[in-house]
């Protein structure tokens, strides 16, 4: 099921005609200097595709001379740049500006927040249950839509939303459709959780001091919701559980940490997080993730519950406030040594 989308028409633009989200492509009589490789056809054409993109997903979108603002369902406002995108349009043609500019947005705008119950219109429940997803967002990314999108409590700043598959787009489920569809909160979330551990996504190993870390990845924007299933992951269970990071929407990655009753263990904890903050600021400053980075904090998982662990950089080395749990759990005796686990895990 996807968004309808009109065909893209012939080479020759009506320009006369086309005022669409405050788009007036005849007072666009200039091309930009680092978009110099278009030509103003070329440009105008660019820009009247991106414009029907952004229409076609929902959204409310205004060209300011060089770039488009867009309003969500949700009141929030993005501004969303055309450098890279006249970039991919070099030497292409203007019938193919419209598929580049899908492909640009689908990954800019891979979640959209609370779409009105119109944008799935009559679909039946049968139709819907293959593309549900349990899908993480951002507290302030809900915002004031919490009363119009179906959430659970995840962690502090996390939520887990009812969400479905587009095609284009991951966009949460209305509050309304449950009851029109006649299914409970609780059933749709069993199947979209069931939906997020079946899909197929890469799982490596790294290197971390004691034991091996894990980074899992996939080419869209829900891999973030692997959080339910780290222990999949993991392959093992670590009593002292693992330092977490959901930096972007295409990856997450773990650090276990051992445990044992000895003067080390703060010190392992340490250098976990200290590897943990190290792949954030990796993350962060890699500009093949600008347009889908997540949180920028850390969380500590252990048997399947996720929390907020504060922790930053200082002049003395990385702050660390742990909650007692975690400690309990870092201080157990150690069992047996579960190093070779992920590595089997990852196999």
């Amino acid at each position: 099921m996807r968004i309808p989308r009109r065909p893209f028409p012939a080479r020759v633009v009506d320009v006369r005609q086309h005022h669409l989200a405050g788009l007036r492509i005849e007072r666009v009589t200039s091309v930009p200097a680092w978009a110099s490789h278009l030509s103003l056809a070329q440009w105008r054409s660019l820009l009247h595709a991106v414009d029907r993109d952004l229409g076609a997903r929902g959204l409310l979108a205004r060209f300011q001379g060089d770039h488009f603002t867009a309003a969500f369902p949700d009141g929030r406002l993005a501004q969303l740049g055309l450098f890279n995108l006249a970039g991919r349009c070099r030497g292409a043609d203007v019938e193919q500006h419209h598929a580049l500019a899908r492909a640009h947005f689908d990954a800019v705008l891979g979640a959209i927040v609370a779409p009105s119950s119109d944008l799935l219109g009559e679909v039946a429940y049968a139709d819907v249950a293959p593309r549900l997803l349990a899908h993480l967002y951002r507290t302030d990314e809900i915002g004031e839509a919490r009363d119009r999108v179906i959430t659970r409590p995840l962690c502090a700043g996390l939520v887990t939303a009812l969400a479905v598959d587009l095609g284009n787009a991951i966009a949460s489920l209305p509050a309304d459709l449950p009851a029109r569809w006649e299914r409970s909160e609780d059933e749709l979330f069993r199947v979209a959780l069931a939906n997020v551990e079946r899909q197929r996504v890469s799982r490596e190993t790294f290197p971390s001091h004691e034991l091996p870390g894990v980074v899992v990845s996939g080419g869209d924007h829900a891999v973030t919701s692997q959080v339910h299933f780290l222990h999949n992951h993991l392959g093992r269970r670590y009593p002292a559980g693992a330092i977490v990071g959901l930096p972007a929407r295409s990856m997450l990655f773990a650090i276990p940490v051992r445990n044992g009753a000895d003067a080390a263990a703060m010190e392992r904890l340490t250098r976990a997080v200290t590897t943990a903050l190290d792949l954030l600021d990796g993350v962060a400053s890699d500009p093949a993730f600008a347009n889908q980075r997540f949180s920028p904090d850390l969380y500590w998982w252990c048997d399947g519950a996720l929390r907020l662990l504060p922790a930053a950089r200082t002049p003395a080395g990385p702050a660390v406030m742990p909650p007692d749990e975690l400690m309990a759990a870092l201080l157990s005796p150690s069992g047996p040594d579960p190093a070779s686990a992920i590595e089997r895990a990852g196999s």
